[in-house]
Order: C-alpha cells, then sequence, then structure tokens
C-alpha cells in the first residue's frame, strides 16, 4: 500500500531500526510509502527492483540503497532477501554548529543524499552498521552511533549529496505531491465508505489519466491500495483489540462481512480467524 508511515522505528532513546524481510515476512513486499527518517536497503541475495518518487532502480546483491526524507519508496522482490534501516536523523544531531546545520538542512530538505550507495569505504561502514544491528551485542547502541557519525563524515567528505535552491522543484515532481495527497486521504479516510471519486477528487486528475497514473507509480489500482491499507489496520486490530471479525471490518470501512473476509484471505493468506490464533 502507499502511505504516510507515522510509526516509530526503534526507541525514544535509539530511533534506530533495522528490519530483515524474507518471504516470511507479512511485509516482503515493500508498499509504496514515505516517512520523515532516513532508510537503507541493502540486497542480501537475489534482485530487488526499488522506487524511489520517480525513480527506479534493480538491485542486486551487495548493493545499498537509500531513500531521502519524505521520499516516496517502494520495492518489488525478486526471489530476494533483502534489508532496510530506518532511523531519525535528529538523533544523531549535536551541540556542533556545523553538524547541526547539516542535519537541519537534510530535514528542511535544502540537501538531499545520493541514493546509491556506491563508494568500496562507504559501504564498507554500513556492512558494519548492518551487521552490529543485527547481531545486537551487548552495547551495539554504541557501535552504531559510531558507525552512522562515519557515514555522514563520509557523505561530507566526499559531498555524496547535492544542494537543492529554492527553483529546482525536480526532486519533487507535482505528480509526486499529488500523489501524496490521494495517499494521505486514503490513510485519513479508510474507515469511511469512499469512493473512487472521492480520491481522484484530491488530485484534480480525471479518473481515467488517475487510475493510469496510481498503477503506474505504485503497480496496484487506487481501490487495490485502499484495500490493501485496510486489511493492515484490520490486521493490527484483530492483534491489539478485543473486538469481534465483524466490528473490525465495520471499523475499517467495509459494509459486508463475506467481502471482508475473502480480501483478508486473499491478500494475508489465512482468514481473518485464522490469523487471530
Amino acid at each position: 500500500m502507499s502511505f504516510n508511515e507515522i510509526k516509530r522505528h526503534g526507541t525514544e532513546d535509539f530511533p534506530m531500526q533495522l528490519y530483515c524481510l524474507t518471504t516470511e515476512h507479512p511485509r516482503y513486499e515493500m508498499d509504496t510509502h514515505w516517512h520523515d527518517s532516513l532508510e537503507l536497503i541493502r540486497v542480501v541475495s537475489g534482485t530487488l527492483e526499488i522506487r524511489l518518487d520517480d525513480r527506479n532502480y534493480v538491485a542486486k546483491s551487495g548493493d545499498i540503497y537509500l531513500s531521502n526524507i519524505e521520499t516516496m519508496h517502494g520495492a518489488r522482490p525478486n526471489n530476494c532477501e533483502y534489508e532496510c534501516i530506518v532511523f531519525d536523523v535528529l538523533f544523531f544531531s549535536n551541540s556542533n554548529y556545523f553538524i547541526k546545520n547539516f542535519i537541519n538542512d537534510l530535514l528542511i530538505k535544502n540537501i538531499v543524499l545520493s541514493e546509491k550507495i556506491e563508494l568500496n569505504s562507504t559501504k564498507k561502514i554500513l556492512n558494519e552498521l548492518f551487521f552490529t544491528l543485527k547481531e545486537k551485542a551487548h552495547g551495539y547502541q554504541f557501535s552504531a552511533m559510531g558507525l552512522m557519525q562515519q557515514f555522514f563524515g563520509e557523505i561530507i567528505k566526499y559531498k555524496l549529496y547535492k544542494k537543492i535552491i529554492q527553483k529546482d522543484f525536480s526532486h519533487t515532481p507535482n505528480s509526486i505531491i499529488k500523489l501524496k495527497k490521494a495517499l494521505t486521504f486514503i490513510r485519513e479516510n479508510y474507515d469511511k465508505p469512499i469512493t473512487l471519486n472521492d480520491i481522484t477528487n484530491t488530485t484534480g486528475f480525471s479518473n481515467k489519466y488517475f487510475c493510469m497514473f496510481f498503477k503506474k507509480m505504485t503497480n496496484r489500482t487506487p481501490i487495490d491500495y485502499l484495500n490493501v491499507y485496510r486489511i493492515e489496520m484490520a490486521s493490527k486490530k484483530i492483534i491489539n483489540t478485543d473486538l469481534s471479525i465483524t466490528e473490525i471490518a465495520f471499523s475499517c470501512g467495509f459494509n459486508d462481512l463475506s467481502y471482508f473476509i475473502k480480501t483478508f484471505k486473499k491478500i494475508t493468506g489465512v482468514t481473518p480467524r485464522k490469523y487471530k490464533e
């Protein structure tokens, strides 16, 4: 699905989280989303089709890519195992004037980092970071923070970023902005009986053009994405609440229980009752 991800990654005092994705992971295919954190994506085996806004890459084993703050990103694995690190850059700021300014420029998008990590020295640091977060040896947080500081040191040393001047909006095309409006509308209204027209109206496009554009950008139709998002919300309620299956279905925008069960099984592979078990 496509949405503005607002969940916390890691903990408040260590906002950095590693995710290891194999065919058994419920989010094996990375649905299109965006967030206020940076994300590193490393391919362990196979190939991974990565989309960053309107840019497409095919990553192979050993490749590392970076998704900038508020960049719409998603990935489609092909017989692939991959890992992601999501982290809050503000956590790595300190009282040093230069570091604070650099982090602030990242946050307000005065600069964007290079999306493909190509320097061997930089990849070596990040490979060690992935290993450190996966192993979680005693005191690993200190090691991880040190490696992140080395990573930013490499970025600055080798100028692995570009400055965005006020009139340069090429990194945020108008189409991306409109797509984000549609996706935000879905996230905020998934529990209501919304229609394709309701979603399309947020963009100013015609239904026909919007559906073609949406499918190109997300590999799903708008209604497919709405259903996937609703099912994700439903799955969370199944695990975290005592609501009945019927109550959950209606609270997530479904007005037909049998259709909810059918859709849930199609997306997750199991029925809601089995998922709860």
